[in-house]
């Protein structure tokens, strides 16, 4: 028998099996039938006990989305924090969690910048052109995946090739001094699948600066964001149980920011070059009749981050930071029997920094994971995980996650618990240029919850759920005494996330989601910065014709707790506000397709975060073109 792909190739394949995803929620008949990030392998979806939003490229496509952050905004239980127009500083907030307790991987790569002070992912680097599937995992989930993992895991799997060569290139431009380039080619030829894509997307025009904090005098920068992408993606089945791939990718991104002195805001712009290179090798190969399979990989990522600052009162006028890790991993699947699967894995890791700081710390881990299916309806997954961090020493944690239907009234029952943990960066065990690292710091620490249903209703037709959350978090690193880093702070953040799905007809899908956070530090009880209580959205998508789309989303972002640009203000409140999108697209044939939006429809002035101002109201055209790459067609 031909070996399994590894699990992050899995479920892009598994994609031509399924039709398109009209929403992201997670419901018993709405997601794809296979979810990887949950379980670390492909799991059938009504399997899965953890909150899981899919947002499949269809989605993307059909909403015309630009960006990643655009992708992510309307997920239950995050809030996405952007200072500014497109490739501004994005910060995400899973579940009332701090943004840097958020672990992102593609393709099977860990990509959370070890030279960023926060350890955080850079999320406006990654192009949507190639995004196959975004898998959003929500609780903790150190238990599977280790540091970082402390409110979910963002896993973006990107397109694979399959059948004829497919060559893809879209134009698009439109308001703000935007236009978008991308092109492509994939497809398989015998053992060999292959996919390459270039994309190019430019921002510009765009104050980001309120009007009134501008110092009398001054005028208003524009800010300006460029950024140019390539991957690809190779594999091969050398044998009938040896396949091996590659893949590899690279994007830079160059931007013009708003940038603030002692003199007030605006005087001057600053800029920022980045560039970003991750690749990864592996082979998975099946042995004892497809008994046991096995997965080998080898990774590297490099970022080098440049920022000029030319205020003649700024601290650092030149700074350069790079960020490298490398790691080498083997995931094991033992099919013990028809009800039991276990999974094991190894993985080395080494993290270095350099600029303001030169250092380096290695990671060894050990994960093992027990899939269970107990009876007819219940199902179960235990994992537990041990961390060995060559400065703070070992970290344990582990998850549990069962589920039992009632497939006579077609309920989902669900529930979760595990612990996390995020280590302390690099940055901030060893950067000694304003003298508030600390080496002794420890690891950030929680413990969470969730109990949720989803029951289905009229043959399926309107599906609805609701899950409660809680996670409490310890030894949060912050300003102590003599402005020096320790773990000193506590966070419970808590609330629910509910949804209802209607399906009146085939072609057409409405979805509303609605989550209430209640975010707190535990030493003043204050509401933690920049999460919302309330935040909702409603998204519908009508295919009216064999060749014409319609789509709409309603965001509905809440009051929130801010401070102001400076934190002159350290905390105040920050308007809630509505975002409208429309989008519309037209098979013209050949495979032609015409296809336009319109951006914050109301024209709504709102800042998140305060002090940073989101476009207004943005038109956009473009044409798309898929066809064979020898037949033309």
């Amino acid at each position: 028998m031909k070996p399994t792909f590894p699990h992050y190739l899995l479920a892009t394949a598994s994609l031509v099996l399924l039709a398109p995803a009209a929403s992201a929620q997670e419901s018993i008949a709405q997601l794809s039938p296979v979810i990887v990030t949950a379980n670390r392998t492909p799991t059938a979806a009504d399997k899965v006990a953890s909150s899981v939003t899919v947002i499949t490229a269809e989605e993307i496509k059909t909403r015309q989305l630009q960006t990643l952050p655009d992708v992510l905004n309307s997920v239950p239980g995050l809030q996405v924090v952007q200072a500014g127009g497109p490739g501004a500083q994005t910060s995400v907030f899973m579940r009332g969690a701090n943004s840097n307790h958020t672990k992102v991987i593609i393709d099977g790569i860990e990509v959370n910048d070890p030279g960023s002070p926060s350890g955080a992912f850079t999320f406006t680097q990654i192009p949507v052109e190639d995004i196959a599937r975004v898998e959003v995992l929500r609780g903790p989930q150190s238990g599977l995946y280790g540091s970082d993992a402390i409110g979910g895991v963002i896993s973006i799997i990107t397109k694979t090739g399959k059948g004829k060569p497919r060559v893809t290139a879209s134009v698009e431009g439109g308001s703000h001094s935007t236009h978008r380039e991308s092109a492509g080619i994939s497809g398989s030829e015998g053992k060999i699948n292959y996919a390459f894509n270039f994309s190019n997307f430019h921002s510009g025009d765009t104050k980001a600066t309120p009007r009134n904090l501008v110092v009398a005098g001054n005028a208003r920068n524009e800010d300006r964001f460029d950024n140019t992408a390539f991957s690809t993606k190779l594999g091969a089945h050398v044998t009938e149980t040896l396949a091996i791939g590659i893949i590899g990718r690279y994007a830079e991104t160059d931007a013009d920011f708003t940038q603030d002195d002692f003199i007030g805001v605006e005087p001057f712009a600053s800029n920022t070059q980045e560039q970003y290179v991750y690749t990864r090798a592996f082979a998975d190969l099946s042995t004892f009749g497809g008994k046991l399979d096995h997965t080998f990989g080898v990774s590297y990522g490099e970022s080098r981050r440049t920022t000029v600052d030319p205020s003649p009162l700024t601290f650092t006028p030149f700074a350069f930071f790079t960020g490298e890790r490398t790691g080498a991993d083997w995931q094991g699947k033992w099919y013990a029997s028809e009800s039991q699967t276990v999974v094991l894995g190894l993985e080395h890791e080494n993290e270095s920094v350099g600029g303001g700081v030169e250092a380096n710390v290695s990671t060894n881990s050990g994960v093992v994971e027990l899939q269970s299916q107990i009876t007819d309806n219940l199902f179960n997954a235990l994992s537990i995980r041990h961390d060995d961090h060559g400065t703070f020493g070992g970290e344990t944690t582990w998850r549990i996650a069962p589920s039992y239907h009632i497939p006579e009234t077609g309920t989902k029952l669900k529930a979760t618990y595990g612990t996390g943990f995020k280590a302390p960066t690099l940055s901030q065990l060893f950067d000694t240029t304003f003298g508030s690292n600390n080496p002794n710091l420890e690891a950030e620490e929680s413990k969470g919850f969730d109990l949720g249903f989803e029951q289905a209703v009229l043959g399926d037709k309107v599906t609805f759920g609701s899950t409660y959350f809680q996670n409490d978090i310890e030894n949060l690193i912050t300003f102590g005494p003599g402005f020096v880093l320790a773990n000193i702070n506590k966070a419970e953040t808590r609330g629910f996330e509910s949804f209802v799905r209607y399906q009146p007809i085939n072609t057409l899908t409405l979805q509303a989601d609605h989550t209430f956070t209640i975010a707190q530090d535990e030493t003043t009880t204050f509401q933690l910065l920049r999460r919302p209580k309330h935040k909702a959205s409603l998204t519908g998508t009508w295919n009216a014709t064999d060749a014409a789309t319609l789509s709409a989303t309603a965001l509905y972002i809440g009051e929130f707790t801010d401070g102001s640009r400076d934190f002159s203000v350290p905390r105040l409140k920050a308007d809630d506000y509505v975002l409208l999108n429309l989008a519309a697209s037209y098979k013209l044939g050949s495979g032609i397709t015409a296809f336009g939006r319109v951006d914050n429809v109301l024209n709504d002035t709102y800042e998140n975060p305060v002090g940073f101002e989101h476009p207004g109201i943005g038109f956009f055209l473009g044409l798309r073109a898929e066809f064979d790459a020898f037949s033309g067609k």
